[in-house]
């Protein structure tokens, strides 16, 4: 199975907001969105929120033939784990099926979109759109965060 060669994780800072999207890039040059999803030989992998974005990982293939493979989907899926959303130049129908089924928001670019602009976009979209997707997907996460501590403090409150 084509399982990722390489990954790298950030470590992240213990004053960072817990509330941050992560969003991923097909990405070949590391700067703009220029891959395939299905033979994407990378994915850069960003933390963002209304005041901040920073790379968290990064993810790297082994060079995946052209065509249709199924058994090259699973493996770029799983590395988006966590993602709310997706960018690349391009996509298949079953590997969108499969993202949304993720949970991960599928996002066709023109080919050499300044990932760095992207993310300044995405950040703007958060403030200034509260109907956008990547508003919602914030506002998704925080809510399921505020659930999580209502649960944990529900488990605080109960006799042992």
């Amino acid at each position: 199975m084509n399982q990722p060669e390489r990954v790298l994780h950030v470590v992240e800072d213990a004053h960072s907001p817990i509330s941050q999207l992560r969003v991923a890039f097909a990405t070949g040059d590391k700067e703009t969105v220029d891959q395939h999803f299905g033979s994407a030989r990378s994915f850069m992998i960003y933390a963002i929120n209304e005041d901040d974005f920073h790379l968290v990982e990064a993810v790297e293939f082994k060079h995946a033939a052209q065509g249709h493979d199924d058994g090259k989907l699973q493996p770029r899926i799983n590395a988006l784990s966590g993602c709310a959303a997706v960018h690349f130049i391009a996509c298949g129908p079953p590997a969108i099926r499969q993202l949304l089924n993720q949970g991960v928001q599928p996002l066709k670019l023109e080919e050499g979109s300044c990932i760095r602009g992207l993310l300044e976009e995405i950040q703007q979209q958060m403030i200034a759109e509260p109907e956008s997707w990547p508003a919602k997907a914030l506002l998704k996460k925080r809510q399921s965060q505020v659930d999580e501590l209502e649960r944990l403090v529900g488990l605080l409150d109960e006799d042992w």
